[in-house]
């Protein structure tokens, strides 16, 4: 009999890999190839997917390519982020949209039924619809790394996997929940909370927790089917140690009996979401491509355009002996019911800051 040891590799491995070989062959796929072969036992696929690109031509790692390997990779990525950020998690509740597509929304009660007598008519209800389109909008983000790290951090495969998901995560979420975030038209949505109910919260003892939960509640006004809540795990933890202090019985996805979708990206609050009031349109895809001689401006508000040639001092890549890695998605959100007496507040949400 023979036996061979196989390692589990942490989910996301295979990208930072992937990655990892194109930068230290300064994106030439056909070296990578072979660098991954040396370094990459326990992931044969990565070098199957750097040779696939050499062949094809494909300019960067995307789960839409088609190709096995390439994709086998890519999709490895892909859920590992969708698994980390709020917003891919509450997507998978909330209604299926497409990008630049009419959809129907109900704005009034809905269609209803009613009993009829023997050879009696049948009574109609009056129901109104209109159509919403979502936009497409495009999230990407740029990290830079010294190429050194590539080369002799033993941890640096983690750390690029790490980088690349939470740098999505955290821009994503909270431009999902941050109620500032009035959206830019072409560039980006408004959040979920712009506009919303807001409560105020009474303070951190049992009692103010409760009759806060309540408030929340009360400010939902849509019917509440697939209530969904949203905080950081900090504050559900904070939560369900105050509630248990006085007897209350806690969980560790849930409040209340409300399931609790927690993450350390959401901003400071708690936020209620009736979810079939939400629609949501995304790629399956994620993009990641590198770079090695490059110039970038170093700035999180760049100020540099083609057409007009504005921009602060950039920075080589290559003479600073950096790589840079970007990752780009499509994804867009839109709340489908809004109340009665304000037709520009979503009725399926409410929020509520809090100091715990």
């Amino acid at each position: 009999m023979i036996s061979r040891t196989i390692a589990a590799n942490p989910k996301g491995t295979s990208v930072s890999r992937f990655l990892t070989s194109l930068v230290l062959t300064d994106g030439h796929p056909m070296d990578a190839a072979a660098l991954a072969e040396q370094r990459c036992a326990t992931t044969p696929h990565v070098a199957e997917a750097l040779r696939q690109m050499m062949k094809t031509a494909v300019g960067a790692l995307n789960t839409g390519s088609g190709l096995n390997a390439i994709q086998a990779v890519a999709n490895e990525f892909y859920l590992l982020a969708q698994s980390t950020t709020i917003a891919d998690r509450l997507a998978q509740r909330c209604r299926r949209g497409q990008f630049r597509t009419k959809v129907a929304r109900e704005l009034g009660s809905g269609a209803g039924a009613a009993w009829r007598g023997e050879g009696l008519p049948t009574p109609l209800t009056k129901t109104l619809t209109d159509l919403l389109e979502l936009d497409y909008f495009e999230l990407s983000t740029i990290t830079v790394c010294s190429r050194d790290m590539f080369r002799f951090d033993p941890f640096a495969e983690q750390q690029i996997r790490d980088d690349l998901v939470m740098g999505i995560a955290r821009k994503l979420d909270a431009d999902l929940l941050d109620p500032a975030n009035s959206g830019t038209a072409g560039v980006k949505p408004a959040s979920l909370t712009n506009g919303a109910a807001s409560v105020t919260s009474s303070g951190g003892t049992a009692a103010n927790i409760i009759a806060d939960w309540k408030s929340l509640l009360a400010a939902v006004t849509t019917p509440q089917d697939g209530l969904v809540a949203i905080m950081r795990r900090s504050t559900l933890n904070t939560i369900n140690a105050i509630l248990a202090g006085v007897g209350y019985p806690t969980s560790a996805d849930s409040l209340f009996s409300v399931p609790v979708i927690a993450g350390s990206t959401s901003p400071q609050q708690i936020t209620l979401v009736d979810a079939p009031t939400i629609l949501f349109a995304y790629d399956e895809e994620i993009a990641a491509d590198v770079a090695t001689e490059s110039t970038l401006e170093m700035s999180d508000a760049p100020s540099q355009s083609g057409i007009s040639g504005s921009g602060t001092t950039a920075v080589s890549l290559m003479q600073g002996h950096l790589a840079s890695v970007r990752t780009t998605r499509g994804i867009a959100w839109q709340a489908i019911q809004d109340n009665a007496g304000s037709p520009t507040q979503p009725g399926g949400v409410a929020y509520m800051a809090t100091a715990y």
